[in-house]
C-alpha cells in the first residue's frame, strides 16, 4: 500500500535529479491544473522525482527550460476507493502558478519558479 510521509518531507523538497529542482510541499492538498500523466507510485518523494525525471528527459541534454511541461504533482492515498476511475495515484500537473486546495489523503508539490 502506498505511504505518505508528507510531514517528514518538510515545507520545501529539493530533488537530486538534474539541476536540483525545488518544490513547495502541501500536505492534505491537491493542486489545480489538469492531470496529464498518472502513474502508480509507492512514496510521495518518488512521485516528486517522477516529475523531475519527466522534465529532465523532456529537455535537450538535461538543460531545463521554462517550457517544460510539468509544474507540479499530486499524490493520492485514497485511489483504492475507485481504482477503475484512476490512471494512477501520482498525477503530473500541466499548469504553472497553480494553487493548492484542501483534500484529505492527498499531498502535493509545486515547482518553485525562480
Amino acid at each position: 500500500m502506498p505511504t505518505n510521509d508528507c510531514d517528514k518531507v518538510g515545507k520545501i523538497y529539493v530533488s537530486t535529479i538534474g539541476t536540483h529542482t525545488e518544490f513547495d510541499i502541501y500536505c492534505d492538498s491537491d493542486l489545480g491544473g489538469s492531470d496529464f500523466l498518472g502513474v502508480f507510485i509507492y512514496f510521495f518523494e518518488d512521485c516528486i522525482e517522477t516529475y523531475t525525471s519527466f522534465n529532465y528527459y523532456q529537455t535537450n541534454n538535461g538543460t531545463q527550460t521554462a517550457d517544460a511541461a510539468c509544474y507540479g504533482v499530486a499524490f493520492a492515498l485514497d485511489f483504492h476507493k475507485n481504482p477503475q476511475d484512476l490512471s494512477g495515484n501520482c498525477f503530473l500537473k500541466d499548469a504553472s502558478g497553480i494553487t493548492a486546495t484542501h483534500r484529505d489523503y492527498t499531498s502535493a508539490a509545486s515547482l518553485i519558479q525562480s
